[in-house]
């Protein structure tokens, strides 16, 4: 008689949920009752849109506040990163918290024909938006040999 594999894969996944748990727990990270997914590291969903002149970069921050978010462009690579926090209101009352809270990181390979001098950042509704202007690129040049 086989065994279901599936059903194995329900069990091994079961069995790895309650040692997070369980973990999380025993480190402080979550109060009891609370779901483990919670205390973990976010990452925030993202779309990059590239225009004629410039690149937009738009986050979702719900309830993360403008002084909680970091960006950095090092070079080519945009970094994203802040924390959402669990409002002191809310600490120790969940019955059930499935929405994630806590520290978050993004990095992002942009193209290097952007101006580095022209960036801004605004966070409005929850959504940070972030526009970085083209530079122009140059246009190839035909070397006569003689």
């Amino acid at each position: 008689m086989s065994q279901d594999p599936f059903q194995e894969l329900k069990r091994l996944q079961q069995r790895m949920k309650q040692i997070l748990e369980q973990s999380a727990q025993a480190s402080g990270e979550i109060e009891k009752g609370a779901s483990a997914s919670a205390a973990q590291p976010w990452t925030p969903v993202v779309d990059i849109l590239e225009g004629e002149t410039e690149l937009v970069v738009k986050a979702e921050l719900p309830e993360v506040k403008r002084d909680d978010v970091h960006l950095q462009l090092t070079g080519n690579v945009l970094t994203l990163s802040g924390e959402r926090r669990l409002p002191p209101e809310q600490e120790g009352q969940a019955v059930q918290r499935e929405r994630p809270w806590g520290r978050f990181v993004r990095h992002f390979n942009l193209p290097g024909h952007l101006d580095s001098d022209k960036i801004s950042a605004h966070l409005r509704e929850g959504v940070l938006t972030i526009r970085l202007a083209k530079k122009d690129r140059p246009t190839p040049r035909r070397i006569q040999i003689s």
